[in-house]
């Protein structure tokens, strides 16, 4: 049994975490574009339309703290996964798993979710 079908395992036994990583991405991406949407387009900041001068400039400060959100949120929530599988790594790296295949099974199964995350979103 090769280090990649034990991380096949680990992913299938901790599903739920996984599950709960995929909802934090999804969430804190799609409450970003939401606010980005809108600030970016034209027609409703420039008041084209009947819009409210007040209604249009109180969407910057949401969609810079969206932005903020994103930037701090998301690695917070990815640390957190990583301290919740701490344990198992460990014990891989008891039986021999070196610390580039660590890294890489870490990023791989970190840019699968995060790139759903992003279809799911967008």
């Amino acid at each position: 049994m090769t280090f990649s079908d034990i991380s096949k395992k680990m992913i299938h036994f901790h599903f739920s975490k996984y599950k709960l990583f995929f909802l934090c991405n999804l969430i804190v991406t799609v409450l970003f574009f939401c606010y980005a949407s809108i600030f970016t387009n034209h027609d409703f900041m420039d008041n084209y339309f009947v819009v409210d001068s007040m209604i249009s400039s109180n969407i910057i400060l949401p969609s810079i703290l969206s932005a903020l959100f994103l930037v701090l949120f998301l690695p917070f929530s990815y640390a957190v996964f990583l301290s919740a599988r701490k344990r198992e790594y460990g014990v891989l790296f008891c039986l021999g798993m070196r610390r580039k295949e660590a890294v890489r099974n870490l990023m791989l199964d970190g840019l699968i979710v995060s790139g759903f995350a992003l279809i799911a979103a967008l």
